[in-house]
């Protein structure tokens, strides 16, 4: 390889490309290891290895000035919906009603919606349900569809 391999251990360029890889790698295994092995690779394993990713914006940050501002911009994007949708997107709900729907086809879950919770059918919304002992740390992906309003003139979800 004509000694360009010593680049990489010798430059920043060469190192952050390195590192970068190496985290990208970790990334993407944990979820092809995840399909094959999915009763022995928790959920919060996988999530921990998605992770890694802000490794690897660090190595692209110290890769090249374009790279740098480049990635800057996406990954300040990036964190302002996260903090947008965590701090005025989670609601926690006191009341929740489970029903099971025929042929064990699915789950029906009845709730008032909490101010500030506007959702149209088709969407969906992620619920973690902490009593459940098997994946009650888990955030589950449920679909929406309103219900008609009830005579007390609410919606439910």
């Amino acid at each position: 390889l004509r000694g360009e391999l010593l680049f990489l251990g010798t430059s920043r360029a060469g190192l952050s490309g390195a590192l970068g890889m190496i985290t990208m790698m970790i990334v993407v295994l944990s979820m092809t290891l995840a399909k094959r092995f999915k009763e022995k690779i928790t959920f919060e394993l996988r999530l921990t290895c998605h992770w890694f990713f802000t490794l690897f914006v660090l190595c692209i940050c110290f890769h090249t000035p374009r790279c740098r501002n480049i990635t800057c911009i996406f990954f300040f994007l990036w964190v302002t919906d996260y903090l947008y949708t965590y701090f005025f997107k989670t609601h926690s709900l006191d009341i929740v009603e489970f029903t099971p729907l025929p042929l064990r086809s699915g789950t029906q879950m009845l709730w008032r919606n909490p101010k500030g919770f506007h959702v149209k059918s088709g969407q969906y919304v992620k619920v973690r349900i902490p009593w459940l002992s098997e994946g009650g740390s888990e955030w589950h992906p449920f679909s929406i569809y309103l219900k008609e309003k009830t005579d007390i003139g609410r919606e439910s979800v």
